[in-house]
């Protein structure tokens, strides 16, 4: 007889992934309101903000749970394969992104704390940043197999996305600009690369959607392996964490002391106006572009089979 035996766990998960992802999402939004309850229950004048949101968000998700419970008759499918691991890795940088912006708004409020809040911001930003670009690179290689359509014209989200990334290339370079000729200021060098990185991020990403966009899976085997899709996924989840910080945390003149010391106040206040909306509008568009890759490019065309 064997000393030591080994003993196999078998638990059969079918039909439930997507109520573990929205589990999961609601999860993360009830600790977020925790966190936010807890650093705010202590100052007088944030404790009624404190109380209502935890009130918001335990409304929102007993309505979620009501309406669950009320549709739980109907089946929607969606092929999730080789989306899984994508998922929950965009889920988790999410969750940083969600910690630095809480972190953020606490410490910008205090003079002593400011500059923290901006160089942990930024060093957040370019980590995503350098992780999306690595993504793209690789989603990249990995959808080449797939078939191109050349055939396929420019379409209309195409030039949304060009025209938005323009609004992007504007902040950047005038990001660039400003930090160039300003060195007596802290996070100099780090505004500087974080501006380099997004710039260098939102090309790759561009490149990649136009060229995925025209591609479709011409046989049965790469329906089957579905080649980029976890990096297509963790593109789209990493795109609405960047939406959120563009949305939340950019367009806020105290996240870019460094511009506003060189521009002046009014002068940076009309470039942050002008390009920020396209900004926003770059991170929503390429999510909704993402997600008609994620969705119909592994549908295999019936001119194939």
């Amino acid at each position: 007889m064997p000393h030591h035996q080994k003993h196999h766990y078998q638990v059969d998960c079918a039909k439930a992934h997507k109520g573990l992802f929205t589990g999961i999402f609601l999860m993360v939004i009830c600790i977020i309101s925790l966190i936010l309850f807890f650093v705010f229950i202590k100052k007088d004048q944030f404790r009624n903000l404190a109380v209502l949101q935890a009130h918001i968000v335990e409304l929102f998700i007993y309505c979620i749970n009501a309406i669950a419970c009320l549709i739980a008759k109907h089946h929607y499918q969606v092929d999730c394969a080789k989306a899984h691991k994508g998922l929950f890795t965009g889920i988790f940088l999410m969750v940083i992104c969600i910690i630095s912006l809480i972190l953020f708004f606490v410490f910008i409020k205090k003079d002593q704390f400011r500059n923290l809040a901006v160089l942990q911001a930024h060093i957040v930003e370019l980590f995503i940043y350098c992780i999306n670009a690595i993504a793209c690179l690789i989603a990249f290689f990995q959808v080449r197999e797939l078939n191109y359509n050349r055939r396929r014209g420019v379409e209309l989200d195409n030039i949304l996305l060009i025209i938005a990334q323009s609004g992007l290339c504007i902040f950047t370079m005038f990001s660039i600009i400003g930090a160039q000729f300003i060195s007596q200021l802290q996070n100099t060098r780090l505004v500087l690369i974080n501006a380099f990185a997004c710039l260098i991020q939102s090309m790759l990403q561009s490149v990649f959607i136009l060229d995925a966009s025209k591609r479709k899976a011409s046989t049965a085997d790469q329906v089957r392996r579905k080649p980029g899709r976890e990096m297509v996924t963790f593109l789209l989840v990493c795109n609405f964490s960047m939406w959120a910080i563009n949305t939340l945390e950019t367009r806020r003149a105290e996240s870019n002391p460094v511009q506003m010391s060189f521009y002046g106040f009014w002068a940076w206040t009309i470039i942050t106006h002008v390009s920020t909306p396209l900004t926003i509008f770059y991170r929503f568009h390429s999510t909704v572009c993402l997600c008609e890759i994620w969705k119909g490019t592994y549908k295999i065309k019936s001119e194939y089979l």
